[in-house]
């Protein structure tokens, strides 16, 4: 009975170990400001400015980039070991187009995504991530934030029991990059 307990504990503790060794302790950090709500329905108060951003402007906006800019990676630089921990943000892969939706009063960032990941060796990712956008206003800096966060990650021919891991590194490698959105 004591070997079996031994080894479940020795399991979660391995796995544990294993999870922070390949992702990384996660980083917590309060966000400034307060959560952006809906426009009030009796219209904007007076001297407050409106700007109005629709699809097709963040459409061209990521075709003018992955055009004239190339693609972004996350984050750019190289590891030692010659594999690169880094995620490249493609126009398209498996159907989805890399963009910004707007409904239902949120923002949603469907991804197209290559790269690669030190896990047992330099492992090849291709697939596509759902992220969202949260924005928040901080009154007294008259400032407007942004925090992308990734709700799921798709990655072709990986085992959906190491989609935890490839999420957590997807995110990770754009908090290192984009986050906060100034």
């Amino acid at each position: 009975m004591r070997f079996i307990l031994a080894l479940i504990v020795g399991i979660l503790l391995g796995g544990a170990g294993a999870y922070f060794l390949f992702v990384g302790a996660p980083h917590a950090y309060l966000a400034k400001g307060e959560t952006v709500r809906a426009p009030d329905a009796a219209g904007p108060p007076p001297g407050t400015a409106v700007v109005e951003l629709n699809e097709q402007f963040f459409g061209a906006l990521l075709s003018s980039i992955f055009k004239d800019l190339n693609k972004p990676a996350f984050p750019p630089q190289a590891a030692a070991s010659g594999c690169q921990n880094q995620v490249v943000v493609e126009p398209n892969a498996d159907g989805v187009q890399t963009g910004v939706v707007l409904q239902n009063g949120q923002v949603t960032v469907p991804l197209a995504f290559s790269g690669t990941y030190n896990l047992a060796g330099c492992q090849t990712l291709r697939g596509t991530a759902e992220a969202n956008i949260e924005f928040r206003f901080a009154a007294d800096e008259q400032t407007l934030y942004g925090q992308l966060n990734v709700t799921g990650v798709n990655v072709e021919g990986m085992s959906p029991l190491l989609g935890g891991f490839v999420t957590a590194f997807v995110q990770g490698a754009i908090n290192q990059r984009v986050n906060p959105l100034v």
